[in-house]
């Protein structure tokens, strides 16, 4: 062959060409290609057949090339939940403070940082003595950060933190007058410092607290509930319920539309709470819990400790039919159209259904999820309000 060729004038040589990689090749895609396959390929099936987003499958795709990144980073960063120790907390704030397209995503944010304060008891075993509280510097990026992003939802968990985060964060809020107007849900840790809620947070429509003691002694809720005009939702947490503290709930609340309820009943019955919650006119879904404080004998631990306070819960003189409290809270509160009612062993979905007012149980395959918004905070009977 080599010959044939030098005879003819020619000399064959070998050349290599060289193919570009499936990275490079996928830069030449038309945009909208590109768009339609990561939109496709973000997908995958559960085993009932529906589709849900796979941040495995985004992640994945994200180290491709950078023009896939840019792609992917507004469904990765749609909804950020992060725990962090408040002395590891600064940089990574720092890592994202520049980047417009990551702030610019978030849509749903949760935060929970671990503090170095003491537990108040010493039953609590997330202490950790190697954490070092944050400065107010951290606490200042923050809020900054926060005034950056555009979320519409916010949690915010600032554990064993009350002489360092929680103290700076509302410092800062002060100091730099944050108003975060696109925010329409706020979890927020602490009832001690939430004076500042409505000016922090002029559209919210839902609020989740934990309160730590009755709600009018709790400080500020007196002060800022006649000020949250557009709250359509109310979450509350307390260990230990009585009937006076749902009234003083409705005494400061009386036009909300979806309430939730959450800890355990002492020495109240839901019968004994119905009569109360009557008054709010306007109330639409209701979750409540029916769970009674039970007192287990010293001693027990671990799955011991769990039985006995089952069969003590199952026993006890409180407890009552949920069906008979759902059908006399559907004929005592006029406007009521959904009752979610929580028991040690699950929740019970509950709705009327003709003039009459007679109740049905409603199957919910989520009734044992939570499941508030992307952050997954609250019941599923309430939703976040338009």
């Amino acid at each position: 062959m080599e010959d044939v060729s030098r005879e003819s004038g020619y000399i064959a040589t070998k050349t290599v060409i060289s193919t570009p990689s499936s990275s490079a090749s996928l830069m030449t895609l038309p945009l909208e290609l590109i768009i339609e396959t990561i939109g496709f390929a973000k997908l995958s099936k559960s085993r009932r057949g529906v589709y849900f987003e796979d941040r495995n499958s985004l992640r994945a795709m994200s180290r491709v090339c950078k023009l896939f990144r840019v792609f992917t980073i507004p469904d990765l960063f749609k909804t950020v939940c992060r725990t962090v120790n408040e002395n590891e907390m600064h940089y990574k704030l720092q890592a994202i403070e520049g980047n417009a397209l990551i702030l610019g995503s978030i849509r749903h944010l949760s935060l929970c940082t671990q503090g170095p304060e003491w537990p108040p008891t010493k039953w609590r075993d997330d202490y950790d003595p190697s954490i070092i509280p944050c400065s107010r510097t951290t606490a200042a990026l923050l809020v900054k950060i926060l005034r950056k992003i555009t979320p519409e939802e916010v949690c915010l968990t600032f554990k064993c933190g009350n002489k360092s985060m929680v103290a700076f964060f509302r410092a800062e809020l002060g100091k730099q007058k944050a108003c975060l107007q696109s925010v329409r849900v706020l979890t927020y840790p602490s009832s001690i410092t939430i004076s500042f809620i409505p000016q922090t947070f002029p559209n919210l429509r839902c609020l989740s607290l934990e309160l730590n003691g009755s709600p009018m002694h709790t400080a500020g809720l007196r002060i800022i509930a006649p000020k949250l005009t557009t709250l359509a939702t109310l979450e509350l947490y307390k260990a230990h319920w009585k009937c006076d503290d749902l009234k003083e709930v409705v005494k400061l609340f009386p036009s909300i539309n979806y309430l939730l309820i959450d800890g355990e009943l002492k020495c109240t019955r839901v019968s004994d709470i119905i009569p109360i919650l009557k008054h709010l006119n306007h109330l639409e879904k209701l979750a409540m819990t029916e769970i009674p404080v039970v007192y287990p004998p010293r001693g027990l631990s671990g799955g011991a400790l769990q039985a006995m306070i089952k069969a003590l819960r199952a026993n006890h003189l409180d407890r009552e039919s949920s069906a008979t409290n759902a059908t006399r809270f559907f004929r005592q509160c006029k406007s009521l159209t959904a009752l979610l009612l929580k028991c040690d062993t699950g929740s019970r979905v509950y709705r009327s259904v003709g003039q009459s007012r007679d109740v049905i149980r409603v199957k919910s395959k989520n009734a044992n999820n939570s499941g508030l918004g992307s952050i997954k905070k609250g019941w599923p009977v309430i939703n976040k309000a338009a």
